[in-house]
């Protein structure tokens, strides 16, 4: 019995040795695996910080392309808004020359119309004063031909009623010798 006791000692002994063993082994093999994966994760990590080193180098040179097209596009638009001033300058200053053509054409149109319109004016108003003055001579040869007749008239008319005032004055004292000769 104690051989077989002995025997099943050894025979856990063994076992124990074993699973101590397959311990071990299991726990190098889980340190390994875990190197590994620090290995592999340190790799990964340094994989990363390169890819992401090379992508910021790559976004710096997008950055630098795109800041160069912006330069250029507000360069162009520079240039097209001096094209866009100076068109406009020389359009103002066309249609400036046409409107100061337009107007001195328009003024030297309206100064000749004047200048008819005045003349006409003056003649008409020449011919008006001559036929006023014409009116007025003719007026006063009138009024003085009037005048001319009236004292004429009231001469007569004087001169008729002195004879009447005389004859009168006659007669009454032939009237009055004679009334004072009847009633006497």
């Amino acid at each position: 019995l104690r051989k077989k006791v002995q025997a099943r000692e050894a025979a856990l002994l063994l076992f124990s040795d074993d699973i101590s063993r397959d311990q071990r082994r299991a726990s190098v093999q889980a340190t390994a695996k875990m190197d590994h994966i620090d290995r592999t994760q340190s790799k990964d990590e340094s994989e990363i910080t390169d890819r992401t080193n090379s992508l910021l180098q790559a976004l710096g040179a997008v950055k630098g392309r795109l800041a160069a097209q912006l330069s250029r596009v507000a360069l162009d638009e520079s240039s097209d808004d001096e094209e866009i001033r100076a068109k406009i300058l020389y359009d103002n200053n066309s249609t400036e020359s046409v409107l100061n053509h337009a107007g001195a054409a328009l003024h030297r149109k309206m100064s000749d119309e004047m200048q008819s319109t005045l003349a006409t004016l003056h003649d008409a108003f020449s011919i008006l004063q001559l036929k006023e003055e014409r009116d007025y001579t003719d007026l006063m040869a009138n009024l003085s031909s009037w005048q001319a007749e009236q004292d004429a008239q009231n001469s007569r008319q004087t001169n008729r009623l002195q004879n009447i005032k005389d004859s009168c004055e006659g007669h009454s004292r032939g009237v009055g010798s004679k009334i004072a000769a009847l009633g006497a």
